[in-house]
């Protein structure tokens, strides 16, 4: 067990490298709306998920936020891929 060390599980949607803005933004529209229908909301409860929904830059900053705290955490560790 590591003192104040957080974990948790996460899902998101990601398109390819050169997807237009425009398109980014199409999508996560669809998706967050998607994600917030009674329907889906429901399942995602069933499940003990909470849809969060957001933008293209507001994933794209957590996921930088997440690749850097886990390479201090691999690193820490000495983790090595065989």
């Amino acid at each position: 067990m590591l003192p104040g060390f957080v974990s948790s599980t996460w899902v998101g949607v990601v398109a390819p490298p050169n997807t237009s803005s425009a398109i980014a933004e199409e999508l996560s529209a669809a998706l967050d709306e998607a994600v917030r229908s009674p329907e889906t909301a429901a399942r995602l409860a069933a499940l003990s998920a909470r849809p969060v929904g957001g933008t293209p830059a507001r994933m794209a900053t957590f996921m930088e936020l997440e690749k850097r705290r886990w390479k201090r955490v691999i690193e820490s560790a000495n983790v090595k891929a065989d």
